[in-house]
């Protein structure tokens, strides 16, 4: 297909030519061209990103300048072409269809910097004029909200994302979601002047405090509806299992096997930046035994996806940092484990859950996918056997959307309904649970539907971003600070 990318001014932006690389590595055919004006970006937001590039070094990758070579078949007029993108609001006469971005339901740039200062991801839409359909849609995550120029960087980037889905043929409409209250956004100058208090303080508290430190919990359920079911957090509460102030739990995990519950977890010392796999298990009244770390590496491991499979114990931890989807087993359950094999390798995928589905198995991974995060992409991978050969899903990523993308357990078939928890990470990393309905799993698409979203139980927790269920218990992640003594 033809498609052109049309931008006001005559300078194209480095985010554009990362959507233009994306389009023609999709196999179209990628021209630019420009209209006259200037880009829209106030002189008080100018200033407030001379003001983090001065004081925090923060720089903005996605609007520099970059070459007009770099942007193929530059053309000093709108090309004829079966698909136009507008990079910016600028009116376009003609039958060729166009696609513009909607932020919570307002087109214009406007929108989208008024959401940023207000510290909150606005709803992205892509819109194909002149039938208005919205072709694709997610909400960004906000790695550091208080700065505006890593908050645009991922905005933009996660754009790309979406008007690449939408630009491809199979592109199907999708349900409009309502758009978000509208909140007010700081002034430019109180936004920098408040984020500067902020930092201040995130630097005072850091001396007495970690702010990130997970702790695992459980309840036995004795018939009682699980999380899947209820959608809410249960009035009995859990025991919580916390190994001491330097070290924390986090990702459980749950096998039973010869009559035992073994709970499998990230460990982390917070002096050491790697994590490590341990186990410990739960007796028939929920109490503990003692914590043992069963898998390292040079490098970090965390989420240990157990599962049992031919007879034999399995285990995929993450292990991003070495660029590796893993597997192990365990040669003597559940203390020695062997590696196995690797399934892929070359990638950067979070948080690998395996699911079986319709005669496939399904491999559910958070992904940057050209964004500075994880939190909010989800990539999917297909195999006729749980041990691979592994493919990409062709519309990879299929999903952006910081409240339910990235995997926060195993996947649960609840009569004909399949269900996967994934995190909220529109407020922060892992910031929340979501429970999500699979309606569309098949190598043409994906789709789901958020049944609930949890927040955080406990009134200083920040956290709570993985839920498992097995051996007859429930088991849940939270975070929060943490005295460094």
């Amino acid at each position: 297909m033809r498609i052109a990318l049309v931008a006001r001014g005559g300078v194209a932006r480095s985010w554009h030519g990362d959507l233009a690389r994306r389009l023609r590595s999709a196999g179209h055919e990628v021209v630019s061209c420009r209209v006259s004006g200037e880009d829209d970006l106030p002189p008080a937001l100018r200033n407030l990103i001379w003001f983090e590039r001065s004081l925090f070094g923060r720089t903005l990758r996605a609007l520099e300048p970059v070459s007009e070579a770099s942007q193929p078949g530059a053309l000093p007029a709108e090309p004829e072409a079966e698909l136009v993108i507008a990079l910016d609001e600028v009116d376009l006469p003609g039958q060729t269809p166009v696609l513009r971005a909607s932020f919570d339901g307002r087109f214009g740039w406007s929108a989208l910097y008024e959401a940023l200062l207000a510290e909150r991801s606005p709803h992205i839409a892509i819109v194909r004029d002149p039938d208005g359909v919205v072709l694709a849609e997610g909400v960004a995550a906000l790695p550091q909200p208080a700065l505006f120029c890593t908050s645009l960087d991922a905005t933009l980037a996660r754009l790309a994302n979406l008007f690449a889905a939408a630009a491809e043929p199979g592109a199907a409409p999708s349900a409009r979601r309502a758009a978000r209250p509208k909140a007010t956004p700081a002034p430019p100058v109180a936004f920098a002047t408040a984020h500067l208090a902020r930092a201040v303080g995130r630097k005072l508290r850091a001396l007495v405090e970690h702010p990130i430190h997970w702790r695992i919990g459980w309840r036995r359920l004795d018939g009682a509806p699980d999380l899947f079911e209820s959608l809410s957090w249960p009035a009995t509460g859990y025991t919580w299992f916390q190994p001491g102030p330097g070290v924390y739990v986090a990702d459980p995990f749950v096998v039973e096997r010869d009559g035992r519950t073994h709970v499998f977890c990230e460990v982390f010392h917070h002096a050491d930046p790697r994590g490590r796999i341990g186990v410990f298990t739960l007796d028939r009244d929920g109490v503990p035994g003692p914590l043992r770390i069963v898998l390292e590496r040079p490098y970090h491991l965390s989420y240990p996806f157990v599962f049992e499979r031919d007879g034999q114990v399995w285990m995929i931890p993450e292990t991003y940092e070495n660029r590796s989807v893993e597997l192990y087993r365990a040669v003597r359950f559940p203390d020695v484990w062997e590696h196995e094999a690797d399934l892929c390798t070359g990638v950067e995928l979070s948080d690998v859950t395996i699911a079986e589905h319709d005669g496939r198995f399904w491999m559910f991974a958070a992904e940057t996918a050209g964004g500075p995060t994880t939190w909010d992409a989800l990539s999917l991978f297909m195999a006729d056997h749980w041990r691979g050969p592994w493919r990409a899903h062709p519309a990879n990523p299929v999903l952006i959307d910081a409240q339910a993308g990235r995997p926060a357990g195993q996947l649960v078939r609840r009569g004909k309904t399949l269900l996967r928890p994934a995190q909220d990470s529109r407020t922060g990393y892992g910031s929340g649970l979501s429970i999500c309905r699979v309606d569309r799993l098949d190598p043409e698409g994906y789709a789901q539907t958020t049944l609930s979203t949890l927040r955080p139980l406990g009134r200083r927790d920040t956290g709570a971003h993985t839920l498992n269920v097995g051996s007859g218990f429930e088991l849940v992640d939270h975070c929060s600070p943490m005295l460094r003594w």
